[in-house]
């Protein structure tokens, strides 16, 4: 499992369990939010409070409006302000949404992105823990979104870097078996949905 690491997680993590711990509590007939029973029955034996509460991501990016579509609802982003250049960004809400990729011009945002550029550097990470690389992506924007060690502006994109530490560990052992730092970059302009999010640092 993966889990961020911060002790004040522990509120995070009982917060999107209730919001969204029981499918169909979105009222979007769209989402079918499935939390993993196994990573909620380990929580309190785990060092720490896991992130891994909160659901697994499970929408259909298909048919017209498909861009806009969410996928996962309500990360907590906390206020920051870019360290390269001083540009701030107020705490909120990000969403996930289906977004685009774009293979031709090699650009895209949102899950479906994500799937495609880095779902392969998500699935390593998730080898390490035995679960589905959502599972661990998820862990990650939770904890570079609301636990954020460095942030940064990325002007190309009018966007601003988040970035975090996860812990991984293995569900059969239960033993930590890396440290992994995250980054997730977001819209600088509302909404703030997310644009892209993988395993490295801003």
């Amino acid at each position: 499992m993966a889990t961020a690491s911060a002790s004040a997680v522990d509120a995070q993590a009982t917060s999107d369990a209730g919001a969204q711990g029981t499918a169909g509590a979105s009222g979007n007939p769209d989402l079918d939010w499935v939390p993993s029973a196994a990573k909620a029955a380990s929580t309190s034996a785990a060092p720490q409070a896991a992130a891994a509460a909160a659901p697994v991501w499970a929408v259909a990016c298909t048919g017209s409006g498909k861009r806009d579509k969410i996928v996962r609802s309500g990360y907590t982003r906390k206020s920051v302000t870019a360290r390269n250049n001083n540009m701030y960004l107020r705490g909120g809400t990000t969403n996930l949404t289906c977004g685009f990729q774009d293979n031709d011009r090699d650009t895209g945002m949102g899950y479906l992105h994500i799937a495609h550029d880095h779902g392969q550097d998500w699935s390593n990470l998730a080898a390490l823990t035995g679960e589905n690389w959502r599972d661990v992506a998820d862990a990650g924007m939770v904890a570079s979104l609301g636990y954020t060690d460095y942030a940064g502006s990325d002007p190309r994109r009018d966007a601003m870097c988040f970035s975090g530490e996860i812990s991984l560990i293995n569900k059969r052992t239960g033993q930590t078996v890396k440290r992994q730092a995250v980054r997730t970059i977001v819209q600088y302009q509302s909404p703030n949905n997310v644009i892209t999010a993988n395993p490295g640092k801003c």
